[in-house]
C-alpha cells in the first residue's frame, strides 16, 4: 500500500515519540510498588508496541493487509523488567505522569489521523 508523503512523514516523525514513551514507562515502572500499577504499565507498553508495529508495517509499500490492534486481554504481559520498588506515594505520581503523557500522545495520534 502506498501512503501519501504527508502520511509517511507523520508516521516517521511520530515513531521516536513512541520509543521515548515506552522507555519512560519502563523506567517509571522500576520505581512502582503496587502490583496493579505494574500490570497497567505492562499493558501500556504492550499497546504502544503494537501501535509501533502497525505503523512500521504501514511504511512497507509491499504490504497492504494490516493487523488490528489487539484487545486489552490479548496484550502480552510481563514486558517490564522491574527490580526496584518504590513507595505508595511514588506510585501515585507515576500513575498520574503516565496517564497525562499517554493522553497527550493519544491526542497527537488523533490530530495526526
Amino acid at each position: 500500500m502506498l501512503l501519501p508523503a504527508s502520511d509517511l512523514g507523520l508516521i516517521t516523525t511520530h515513531l521516536p515519540a513512541h520509543d521515548g514513551m515506552i522507555m519512560k514507562v519502563k523506567l517509571l515502572a522500576k520505581e512502582a510498588k503496587d502490583e496493579k500499577l505494574i500490570e497497567l504499565l505492562n499493558k501500556k507498553v504492550g499497546i504502544m508496541r503494537s501501535h509501533v508495529r502497525i505503523m512500521m508495517d504501514m511504511l512497507d509499500p509491499d504490504k497492504s493487509d494490516f493487523e488490528e490492534m489487539p484487545g486489552f486481554d490479548e496484550i502480552p504481559q510481563d514486558q517490564l523488567e522491574t527490580t526496584t520498588r518504590g513507595t505508595q506515594k511514588m506510585d501515585r505520581h507515576i500513575a498520574m505522569e503516565i496517564k497525562a503523557s499517554t493522553e497527550a500522545m493519544a491526542k497527537d495520534n488523533f490530530v495526526s489521523a
